[in-house]
Formats: structure tokens, sequence, C-alpha cells
């Protein structure tokens, strides 16, 4: 009886256990790195083809003052599809064109083998040089809201996250659009389903070669992007 009394007392103790340690599912750094590379990488649909894309959208247009335009920016493939509503204006400065004030709101979905993701889409930025320099310059707040499943061959995690970053004088070079230089911080947070919430804040530093530094909970890592 004192067998049988320990054995069951020792299988409700497992079973706590278990119990406790589904309640506390968590993002582990490598979770985190995977998802904020697919928030930012451009061959992702991340917010570094926000930053891109404005400067490909307002193109070489000759900048009326006050001139407002909308228009769409569409990116899909097999990978993922982002769909955005766009608006900007140019400002003077004494009838000479000083910034474009660029405006989106879309959604953004991803696809991939290890990770899926739906979130909206919103920014806004500031170019600036738009005449007489080899570089646009770029400041402004991008925003991203959302569900994502991250998988591995041993666990999936369900998640919602918010993901939202400022560049900071980012210089895009206007022979190809892309980045030239420039730093951004970002802040990731969120909660995951059954488990607990998380919340990190980073920054990176374009090396424009398509790659950046990025820094975040005290270690650094290289990124690329096609």
């Amino acid at each position: 009886m004192r067998n049988y009394t320990l054995f069951v007392f020792t299988a409700i103790l497992l079973l706590t256990g278990c119990q406790k340690e589904q309640a506390t599912l968590e993002l582990s750094d490598e979770d985190l790195l995977s998802t904020l590379e697919a928030n930012l990488r451009t061959d992702d649909g991340g917010v570094i083809l926000d930053v891109q894309g404005a400067v490909g959208v307002i193109g070489s247009a000759m900048f009326p003052c006050n001139w407002t335009t909308e228009t769409t920016y569409k990116k899909n493939n097999a990978i993922f599809n982002l769909n955005q509503q766009v608006t900007w204006k140019v400002i003077c400065v004494e009838q000479v064109p000083d910034k474009i004030v660029y405006s989106q709101t879309g959604s953004w979905q991803l696809n991939r083998l290890f990770l899926q993701a739906a979130s909206n889409t919103q920014s806004t930025l500031y170019i600036t040089q738009l005449t007489n320099t080899e570089n646009y310059l770029v400041n402004g707040d991008v925003l991203r809201e959302g569900q994502n499943i991250l998988t591995r061959p041993t666990f999936s995690r369900e998640f919602a996250h918010s993901f939202s970053l400022t560049f900071q004088h980012v210089a895009i070079r206007k022979s190809n659009q892309t980045i030239a230089s420039g730093k951004a911080v970002f802040q990731i947070a969120g909660e995951v389903k059954d488990g607990k919430p998380f919340s990190e804040e980073g920054s990176l530093v374009f090396h424009g070669d398509k790659t950046a530094s990025m820094e975040f909970n005290g270690k650094k890592y290289t990124i690329s992007w096609m």
C-alpha cells in the first residue's frame, strides 16, 4: 500500500511539473532573432524593404511644392505578401523642395518553413536631401503588429507581437535604392500563447553592403538581406 501511495504521489508531481512547463512557454534568444530578422530583411518583406521601397515610390519626380500623391506599393512572391496604401506630400521651404512626408498603411504576410506571420503595417517616413546629392536621407517610424507561428523540429510557438522601429539618418542611394549608412532602434514585445510575455529593445547599424550589426539582450549579431 505504501509503495502504491508513493507511486501515485510521484505521478502527481510529474503531471504537475508538466502542466507548469506547458504554462511557461517562452521565446528563446534564437526564437527572437528569427522573428526580428523576418521583420527586418527585404527578402522576407521586412521593414528595410519599407524604407527602400519609399525611395523607389517617389522615384525621380520633379517634386512640385505641396503636391500630394496617393498610390499603392505591392511586393508579392512565394515567401511574402506586402500590400500597402501610400500617401506622400512634398514640403517646400521658400518654394524649394525640402522634404517628403511619406505615410503608409497595409498588411504583411510571411510563409517561411519555420515562421508564419501576419501583421498590420504602418509607417511615417521623412525623406530629405531631395536634390543635388547622391543619397536621400530618411528618418521616421515603422510599426508592425500581428500573429506568428514559430516552428522547430520538436515544438511550435504561437505568439502575438508588436514590432516598432525608428530609422535615424538612414542614407539611401538614389542610383539603386539601397541603404548606404545609418542607424535604427527597435522594440519587440508580445506574449506566447499559454506562456510568457516578452519585451526586448535593440539597435541596428547599417554597413552599406546589405548587412547590418544588430544588438539586443546584450548580444551582437550580423544580419544580411538580398
